[in-house]
């Protein structure tokens, strides 16, 4: 069996005039959600092997906080620029890379694309997830490269209004 718990990064602040959208910092909510998620997978979840991260600063700053709650090194968070604009297809690329003895993976990444990819691997058209929200997903597979459209099922989606 593998995982996937596909997050939207956690609410940033006003864009200000001077600032590039790709700099955006989390503001005290979403400091605050990230926690709170973090917590949660912490006490709710499988144990995490990978956690892959947008390098925007927003989502930065969601996938430390969260491997904070959970024990993760963050020197081991992989940050890839592709996340910060990709398409769904892109996801499916990167668990190409995965190894078999890699079982659950938190990916952080952004709106729409981050939703998108999880209703394609789960057949279905959810709402678009908000920010600092989880769909956690298995796949009945041994093989990464065995996932594809439609092979996972949601077994939790999480917001921190959930949790509050």
């Amino acid at each position: 069996m593998k995982y996937i718990t596909a997050i939207r990064h956690a609410k940033p602040e006003e864009v200000a005039s001077t600032m590039s959208d790709f700099d955006r910092k989390l503001n005290e909510k979403g400091i605050n959600d990230s926690k709170l998620i973090g917590n949660y997978i912490k006490t709710n979840l499988p144990k995490v092997n990978l956690i892959f991260s947008s390098s925007a600063q927003r989502a930065i700053q969601t996938a430390n906080l969260i491997a904070e709650q959970i024990n993760y090194p963050i020197q081991k968070i992989t940050f890839d620029d592709e996340l910060y604009d990709c398409s769904a297809s892109y996801f499916f690329e990167l668990l190409l890379e995965l190894t078999p003895t890699t079982h659950h993976i938190i990916i952080v990444g952004h709106n729409s694309a981050i939703s998108e990819f999880t209703n394609l691997l789960i057949n279905s058209d959810f709402e678009v997830l908000p920010t600092c929200g989880l769909n956690h997903i298995s796949i009945d597979t041994f093989n990464w490269e065995d996932v594809d459209m439609g092979s996972g099922k949601l077994l939790k989606r999480i917001t921190p209004k959930d949790l509050k």
